[in-house]
């Protein structure tokens, strides 16, 4: 599955992730669901499109051709926000409780294809207006690629 996104809805792509997930081609030793990003060099995945990515077998990222672990990948975090119809603003707030499932939801399902669930953290530790970019070694850490 190749991607390039900057994001969506955090349910859809959940829904999306299950669909992968639960499709029989998922964990065949050869030919499995690999997801990865487009080939183009503005191509990223940001956002709700992390979670689709995370739903591969196999995740292959694109890093930096100068093999700096330090430099930012195309892969980008930022905490969930929803859409406040009567403010016509997004609300992010860790008091809102559909966020607060949310994260649950997040957490539950990086356990299940085996990312570290402090990914969660991380993402929420970055305003939802704004877009911080995961360097190889993050990205490795968090078991979110499975391949260099």
């Amino acid at each position: 599955i190749v991607l390039n996104s900057k994001g969506g809805e955090s349910t859809a792509a959940l829904q999306i992730a299950g669909i992968i997930r639960d499709h029989e081609v998922y964990r065949r030793r050869e030919g499995g669901v690999l997801t990865t990003l487009d080939e183009s060099e503005t191509a990223v995945c940001f956002s709700a499109c992390l979670l689709v990515f995370a739903a591969g077998y196999e995740r292959h990222a694109v890093f930096d051709e100068y093999n700096d672990p330090s430099l930012p990948s195309r892969l980008g975090i930022h905490r969930p926000g929803q859409y406040d119809r009567s403010s016509g603003e997004y609300d992010s707030s860790p008091d809102n409780r559909d966020i607060r499932r949310v994260r649950r939801q997040l957490e539950a399902y990086f356990d299940s294809v085996g990312v570290h669930r402090e990914l969660v953290d991380a993402m929420f530790a970055v305003p939802f207006d704004e877009i911080r970019l995961l360097t190889r070694d993050e990205a490795q850490d968090y078991g979110l690629v499975t391949t260099r």
